[in-house]
């Protein structure tokens, strides 16, 4: 944890840091965003394997307006479905998952 003594800029939070596990790193991020930094304009969620273009992302960001406190997100509309069991996308159908999450307050 060399890094994060240096530069303060990991965030741990207590889950396997899996493709499953998706919604609770989004969670973790948006819930320490929103209890430490209060004065941001805006906050940026990007994935490393999303392609996206910075220069149209700043543009559109320059539009918003913070006062409005308002998430933004994009929508696919009629998604390809992958229907191969192989396939990461595909939801278990077996026992439900449930996760407990350990906050810190």
């Amino acid at each position: 944890m060399n890094e994060h003594r240096q530069y303060g800029d990991i965030l741990q939070a207590d889950f396997l840091d899996t493709y499953r596990n998706l919604t609770l790193k989004t969670y973790a991020h948006s819930r320490y965003i929103s209890q430490n930094c209060m004065n941001v304009r805006a906050v940026v969620k990007v994935d490393d394997d999303i392609a996206w273009n910075v220069r149209l992302l700043f543009d559109y960001l320059s539009e918003i307006d913070p006062e409005r406190n308002a998430l933004y997100c994009r929508s696919v509309k009629k998604p390809h479905v992958d229907r191969k069991k192989s396939s990461k996308w595909l939801p278990e159908s077996h026992a439900a998952f449930f996760v407990k999450l350990k906050h810190q307050d």
